[in-house]
C-alpha cells in the first residue's frame, strides 16, 4: 500500500526485485522464479508463499527464493514471519543489494523507522546504479520520520551529488526548504514534476510530496491523473481521497470513499469517511460511524466533537476527558477541550488549556488567537463586576 489514513504520508519509493539469477540455474528453476515473481507482482501472495516454499522443500533454498518468500508472507499481513524470512535471506547473501532495499522498504511500511534507516545504510554499501538514488530518498524520509529534518537535507543533498536532478530527492528537498526559502522551493517542485517519467507511480509519489507540502490542490490534479492510468489501483484512490479532503473537496472526498468501502469494507477508510462528514457539518452520521471504530484517543476526540456539534456538551466533555486521560499532552485534544468548555462559559478552564498547548507548541498560532479572545472576555467580565 502506497500511502493511507489520516497520517499519511510521508514519501517511500518502491521497487520491485530484478531477476538475478545464480549461475548453474536450470531452465526449470529460472522459470519458477518468473512465476513467482509474476504472483508476487499481481498481490497474488498466497499461490507465491505456496510456491516458494515447495521450491524450498526441492531443495532450492537460497537468498533469492528466501526474498520472494519474505515478500509473500509481507503481502498476507505476516509481518513477524516477513521479518524473520528476510533476515534469512540476508543472512544467506548479506550482499544482495535487492534484498536490503525490499526489506528495508518493508520495515518502513511498518513503521519501524530506525531500522529501516539503518538497512537502508547497509544497501548503501552494495549498491549501485538507480538504487542509489532510492535509498537517498528514503534516508531522507526516514529522517523526517524522526524528526531530523537536518539529516533529512543532508541525505537529499548527498543523493542529488550523485543523482543531479532527480525528481524525487527535487521534490523532497523543495519540502525541506519551503518554509526558509520559497522561491527556491517552487523551483524544485517544477523540477519534480518535469523531470520525471510520467509513471504512475512517480505521480502517486509526487502527489503525496504535494500533500505533505500543503499543495492539496495540485495533489489532486496530480493523483487525478495518476488514477487514469491505473483506474482500478485502490491505494491512489486512496491518496486521491486524501488529497480532496486536504482541498476541502469534500463532496468529492465523500464519493471517493463510499466506492472504496462498497468495494471493501475497511476500518480506515471509515474513519477517513467520518472525518469529512464532520467536516461537512453531518455530526450524527459522523457519529454513528465513529462508534463502530476502535475507541482510540484520535477516534474519541472526534465523537466528543461530533457531540458538541449536536449541542450534548456534557457528552462532549466526557468523551473528550477520555481522550486525555489517553493522551494527556495532545495539543489537539486540549484545544477541542478549550472549545467545548468555551462553550459551556467555562472560561477559565478553557483558558488554562489553551496556556498547556502553548507551553508545548509556542508556535501555535490557532491556540494563541484563541487565548487571546478569551483574555478580552474574561478581562470584559471582570469589568463588568
Amino acid at each position: 500500500m502506497r500511502a493511507s489514513g489520516v497520517a499519511l504520508l510521508l514519501f517511500v519509493s518502491c521497487t520491485k526485485a530484478e531477476v538475478r539469477s545464480p549461475g548453474g540455474w536450470t531452465d526449470e528453476r529460472s522459470l519458477a522464479d518468473a512465476r513467482l515473481n509474476v504472483f508476487l507482482d499481481g498481490a497474488r501472495f498466497a499461490e507465491a508463499l505456496n510456491m516458494a516454499d515447495s521450491l524450498i522443500a526441492s531443495g532450492a533454498r537460497d537468498s533469492r527464493v528466501l526474498a520472494q518468500r519474505a515478500r509473500a508472507l509481507a503481502g498476507l499481513g505476516r509481518s513477524a514471519d516477513a521479518i524473520a524470512t528476510f533476515e534469512d535471506a540476508l543472512l544467506g547473501d548479506y550482499e544482495n543489494c535487492e534484498n536490503h532495499v525490499q526489506f528495508a522498504n518493508y520495515l518502513m511500511r511498518l513503521g519501524k523507522t530506525g531500522r529501516a534507516q539503518t538497512e537502508f545504510m547497509e544497501a548503501k554499501r552494495f549498491c549501485e546504479g538507480r538504487y542509489v538514488a532510492l535509498i537517498y530518498r528514503n534516508l531522507a524520509v526516514a529522517g523526517i520520520k524522526l524528526n531530523k529534518p537536518d539529516l533529512a537535507r543532508q541525505y537529499v543533498d548527498e543523493g542529488l551529488l550523485s543523482s543531479p536532478g532527480d525528481p524525487y530527492l527535487s521534490g523532497l528537498k523543495g519540502m525541506l526548504i519551503a518554509r526558509d526559502n520559497p522561491v527556491e522551493a517552487e523551483s524544485l517542485f517544477a523540477t519534480a514534476q518535469s523531470g520525471a517519467e510520467a509513471s504512475s507511480d512517480f505521480l502517486v509519489q509526487y502527489g503525496i510530496l504535494l500533500i505533505n507540502a500543503s499543495r492539496p490542490l495540485e495533489a489532486v490534479e496530480v493523483l487525478e491523473k495518476a488514477s487514469r492510468m491505473e483506474p482500478e489501483d485502490r491505494d491512489i484512490r486512496i491518496c486521491l481521497a486524501e488529497a480532496l479532503y486536504r482541498a476541502q473537496s469534500y463532496e468529492e472526498a465523500e464519493k471517493a470513499l463510499r466506492a472504496l468501502l462498497a468495494e471493501k469494507d475497511e476500518a480506515e477508510i471509515r474513519g477517513s469517511l467520518a472525518r469529512v462528514l464532520y467536516h461537512e457539518k453531518r455530526y450524527e452520521e459522523s457519529l454513528d460511524i465513529c462508534l463502530t471504530l476502535e475507541q482510540s484517543p484520535e477516534v474519541m476526540d472526534r465523537i466528543a466533537m461530533c457531540l458538541q456539534g449536536l449541542g450534548k456538551s456534557d457528552e462532549a466533555v466526557a468523551w473528550e476527558r477520555k481522550t486525555l486521560a489517553a493522551k494527556p499532552d495532545w495539543p489537539q485534544a486540549m484545544m477541542n477541550m478549550a472549545v467545548i468548555l468555551a462553550a459551556r462559559g467555562e472560561l477559565d478552564g478553557a483558558a488554562a488549556l489553551l496556556e498547556r498547548v502553548l507551553a508545548i507548541e509556542p508556535d501555535n498560532v490557532v491556540a494563541r488567537s484563541n487565548l487571546a479572545r478569551l483574555k478580552e472576555a474574561l478581562e470584559g467580565l471582570q469589568n463588568e463586576k
